[in-house]
């Protein structure tokens, strides 16, 4: 193991509050994942990896992005901290918008390897497949509902 085991993300929620609390540890973690699927083998399984480390962070900033809209609609319009709310909603959305593109080229090129037959070859399974395809699904859906809230603060 990379971390002791006392580190371990146990959960999803874990993982959450990991992220928000050492978000320079967690990059290291997903270079180091990506490190250990690139030289284990399949580039399907590198593509999964870099797929599910695209869907936790979309994940995350669905909760954060939620959080923040709820918070706003709390707050009294002269209420001096709501400015500061906002600009949390703008931040995020420019590092959605900054990571676009790489996103893009995942979803792209996981979709072609879900219906190219010499791209299919490259993956080693069926299940790696629907794996790959049910990742697209999940990443498509939350960045959609990112979507909609960045649309109606």
């Amino acid at each position: 193991a990379l971390y002791p085991e006392s580190e371990a993300i146990s959960s999803t929620e874990d993982f959450l509050s990991d992220r928000r609390a050492s978000p320079a540890k967690d990059t290291l973690e997903e270079l180091d994942l990506s490190f250990l699927q690139a030289s284990s083998g399949g580039a399907g399984q590198k593509l999964e990896g870099q797929l599910q480390a695209e869907a936790d962070a979309l994940q995350h900033d669905l909760v954060v992005a939620n959080r923040l809209k709820s918070q706003l609609g709390k707050m009294q319009d002269k209420d001096p901290k709501k400015a500061s709310v906002r600009q949390k909603l703008a931040d995020l959305r420019k590092k959605r918008e900054e990571r676009k593109s790489h996103l893009d080229a995942l979803l792209s090129e996981a979709t072609a390897a879900n219906k190219s037959p010499k791209a299919a070859r490259k993956l080693q399974s069926p299940e790696e497949a629907a794996s790959l395809k049910k990742l697209t699904d999940t990443i498509t859906r939350s960045r959609a509902r990112l979507e909609e809230i960045f649309r109606h603060m």
